[in-house]
């Protein structure tokens, strides 16, 4: 019998209403990352140059997606500053269009800008890369004649992972330019991807 792929699954996002993202369309500020000229947007990947609009749809629903998640809170710096003695992390917003020109899908993702200053192999989550999945069929395929059993493969995709991870510990960064407050930072509830210990929290 062959081996069947019964597909992956994934953990869709949350419906995220109109009237939040019109709420953040609202709030909406022309200074981005890489910004050359108030609205021009560049791949941070392959440094094309992306449509304006597109790029701050994508910024929309990343925040949108943000408070789905609720991925941080709103706290005052000087308790960033009292509790690690340190400034919030900066973030940086990584703009990729993960599509093509044709059938563009923009990605807006903001990103902890956090310094690796030491080797810890336990902040690194046992994540398989794609090609185990090609590996996988073609041993069942290569061993299907000699096996009288229907096999099936189930893969699971999470979308944004860390948004589903938990913090473990004391993280503060730099609020998003589209909910930036003065004196205020966030205090991360969730994982953001760029701080070390995310695939840990996400392990756990």
């Amino acid at each position: 019998m062959m081996p069947q792929d019964i597909g992956t699954v994934c953990c869709e996002e949350p419906v995220i209403p109109d009237g939040v993202k019109a709420e953040i369309c609202g709030q909406f500020q022309a200074s981005y990352y890489r910004s050359v000229d108030g609205g021009t947007y560049y791949d941070n990947i392959t440094g094309k140059l992306l449509d304006s609009k597109l790029v701050q749809d994508a910024i929309v629903e990343e925040i949108a997606i943000y408070r789905s998640h609720q991925l941080y809170r709103k706290v005052p710096i000087a308790e960033c500053l009292d509790k690690t003695n340190k400034n919030p992390i900066n973030v940086r917003r990584v703009i990729v269009n993960q599509g093509d020109t044709e059938n563009p899908e923009y990605r807006a993702r903001s990103v902890a800008k956090k310094i690796k200053m030491d080797k810890r192999l336990d902040l690194f989550a046992a994540t398989p890369a794609f090609e185990a999945k090609k590996f996988l069929f073609s041993l069942a395929v290569t061993q299907a004649a000699d096996i009288d059993k229907q096999h099936k493969f189930l893969f699971i995709d999470i979308k944004r992972t860390y948004f589903h991870a938990k913090c473990i510990r004391d993280v503060y960064v730099d609020l998003p330019e589209q909910d930036y407050q003065e004196g205020m930072c966030s205090k991360l509830e969730k994982a953001m991807y760029g701080t070390r210990d995310a695939a840990q929290n996400w392990e756990r």
